[in-house]
């Protein structure tokens, strides 16, 4: 009477195992819970059915394996992109590039992007799991390297290999005033990212982007205010002075 489950391939998606009929007693808080094996009923073995009251509430749950197929999207330069389900526990970002077809002659390896919950995950290799939802994007070789923050003529300066941070600045104007010299930060591709310092000089890959930072200002010293403050101060050790000795007998 409710449309039956003669349909085989609706029928996969149902718990046919163990449905439950939920049957109030009036003898206790608790109902009364009747087991049906649905697939001995589909059977037509009449022993198994179960004659209904009023009020009794029928209840057949999903089958935990058909659910809505868990997916990844994978766009850019790939043989073929598109959107592939997770197809086995543990599939791995390499197991998807291989079903995509693996890499293009374009493809640019080193900045493979995976994206999970609208943050950029750091890649070091492709061994790390997928999740539903996940999005994978193989851009092309960039040729470049962006310089950004403090300098003066932020942009895209072309990739020469070997070259550091110094020579990229150097091609985006140099710092301008308000760069920090000693707060610069190196983002890869991947999105990891790496601090410079007078030490440390990371290698600057294609694709990276350099960050110079701004100095941390702090407001100028002001003799005026000092000596106001020093004045009030010492305004009131005299009045505390003056005070103390009044109370002496």
């Amino acid at each position: 009477m409710a449309g039956g489950i003669n349909d085989i391939t609706y029928r996969k998606s149902m718990y046919l195992k163990n449905a439950e009929i939920i049957r109030r007693n009036p003898k206790t808080q608790y109902p009364e819970t009747i087991n049906v094996d649905l697939n001995k009923l589909l059977s037509n073995k009449s022993s198994t059915d179960v004659s209904l009251e009023n009020l009794d509430f029928i209840l057949v749950r999903e089958n935990p394996n058909y659910i809505i197929p868990e997916k990844v999207d994978v766009a850019g330069e790939v043989n073929s992109p598109g959107i592939y389900t997770i197809q086995s526990k543990g599939e791995s970002v390499q197991d998807i590039i291989n079903r995509a077809g693996g890499f293009t002659d374009k493809a640019f390896s080193e900045g493979v992007s995976l994206y999970r919950d609208d943050s950029q995950v750091v890649l070091y290799d492709y061994s790390i799991n997928v999740k539903d939802g996940d999005s994978l994007t193989i851009p092309q070789y960039p040729g470049v390297v962006n310089v950004v923050g403090d300098v003066y003529n932020e942009g895209l300066i072309q990739f020469k290999e070997g070259k550091g941070s110094k020579y990229y600045i150097r091609r985006a104007g140099g710092f301008n005033p308000l760069a920090d010299r000693r707060n610069i930060v190196i983002v890869y591709p991947n999105g990891d990212i790496k601090l410079h310092s007078s030490i440390f000089k990371p290698k600057i890959k294609e694709g990276s982007t350099i960050i110079v930072n701004s100095k941390v200002l702090s407001e100028p010293f002001n003799v005026t205010e000092f000596m106001k403050e020093m004045a009030s101060i010492a305004a009131s050790f005299a009045t505390i002075a003056l005070i103390f000795n009044q109370t002496q007998p």
